[in-house]
């Protein structure tokens, strides 16, 4: 029980930093921001502001993207906006739609012989996800768009998050919704040259997409507020997109199937 005289935005940052101890030992890891200079990455946004981005569990790549599966129905999606929009400064708020299907794997060498590899291994993992209950096709979204943080959009050196609402009716024929988080930081950082030590006297625009553990407090806290237990969290690494890796389909709809209702 929180200590008497706690108010209540102390309380849901409580629930919310218990919950996310919780899943932090759930399939991810957090590492300074230092550690993407492995990976030949360079973040001054996030170096600069001492964050600690998510890897997965063994620490072999960071998180690009971050699925939740929350238990309210996309028809209810303004309650998850209005819950984000209490914890940070939103730019727009964007409803569309977007496309569930795995991408191809890449080819290095084009030739006749890697068109019919690369469109076999197609068919076979949408065969395995089909076959797995999931439906390919178009599902709708909300987007909301953080407004620029940590710098100014005039010098090109700025973050954004975005927070993506799913509706999982389309695709895993579950009345509930998917929550999925981003953040690409905007940099000018000095030019190296690549896989050696050596920095040139110059800068180059960068971008860089990661989640931290800023964001994933941003969304403990929201689905503290809605009064909402989650499942998840699930990783998707470089250079993917988490409804279009097969994977990623895959781990959200065994979460989804033991959280939601059809």
């Amino acid at each position: 029980m929180p200590p008497i005289g706690t108010n209540a935005a102390t309380v849901v940052a409580l629930v919310a930093a218990t919950a996310l101890q919780a899943a932090g030992t759930d399939g991810y890891r957090l590492e300074p921001a230092t550690r993407l200079r492995q990976f030949n990455t360079y973040d001054s946004i996030a170096e600069s502001q001492r964050d600690l981005v998510v890897f997965d569990a063994s620490g072999t790549w960071w998180a690009q993207y971050v699925t939740f599966v929350l238990p309210v129905p996309y028809e209810e999606r303004v309650q998850i906006v209005n819950a984000i929009k209490g914890l940070i400064s939103v730019d727009s708020v964007t409803e569309g739609y977007a496309g569930a299907k795995p991408r191809a794997p890449r080819s290095f060498v084009p030739s006749d012989e890697d068109a019919e590899t690369i469109k076999q291994e197609r068919e076979r993992r949408e065969q395995r996800l089909t076959s797995s209950g999931i439906r390919l096709g178009e599902y709708q979204q909300t987007e909301i768009l953080s407004a620029p943080l940590h710098g100014s959009i005039g010098e090109n050196v700025y973050s954004r998050v975005s927070f993506r609402v799913v509706d999982t009716r389309q695709i895993f024929s579950r009345a509930c919704s998917l929550l999925i988080v981003s953040r690409i930081d905007h940099t000018r950082e000095w030019a190296r040259i690549a896989h050696l030590p050596i920095v040139l006297p110059f800068r180059n625009d960068a971008d860089t997409r990661l989640v931290t553990k800023r964001e994933m407090e941003i969304v403990e806290s929201a689905v503290a507020r809605l009064n909402r237990s989650f499942a998840g969290p699930v990783l998707t690494g470089p250079p993917l997109e988490p409804l279009r890796t097969s994977s990623t389909l895959l781990e959200v709809k065994e979460r989804i199937d033991s959280a939601c209702t059809r």
